[in-house]
């Protein structure tokens, strides 16, 4: 599954099959499979490209899979400049969605510094 996520960097993003990967990736977190740290930081960088598109339903499962493997990568960070470009745009679908999944993947250690 996590092999599919090559497909987040396609130019034009398909967003059809890019709703279906990160439905898998969310099923198999789920499910309670291991995923491994560098899997899940290589899924994060290529997520990020996703944050171009649009759409509203990408882009709440784009939030979904950020929340969900927040745990499981190392550098959860890289997003959240993209998530808080959405937390202070003009768009309101994306305003609450950003800010539940920026507190998910900061914690009082990284706000300290």
């Amino acid at each position: 599954v996590l092999q599919e996520a090559r497909t987040f960097n396609d130019t034009p993003i398909k967003v059809r099959k890019c709703l279906v990967i990160l439905t898998k990736i969310l099923f198999v977190i789920a499910q309670g499979e291991s995923i491994g740290a560098t899997e899940a930081t290589e899924t994060f960088f290529a997520m990020t490209k996703l944050f171009q598109c649009q759409d509203t339903a990408l882009r709440r499962m784009v939030y979904l899979t950020i929340k969900a493997m927040s745990k499981l990568s190392d550098n959860v960070m890289m997003v959240t400049s993209s998530l808080m470009k959405d937390m202070n745009g003009k768009e309101d679908a994306y305003r609450g969605p950003a800010i539940r999944a920026l507190c998910t993947i900061t914690d009082t250690t990284m706000l300290q510094n």
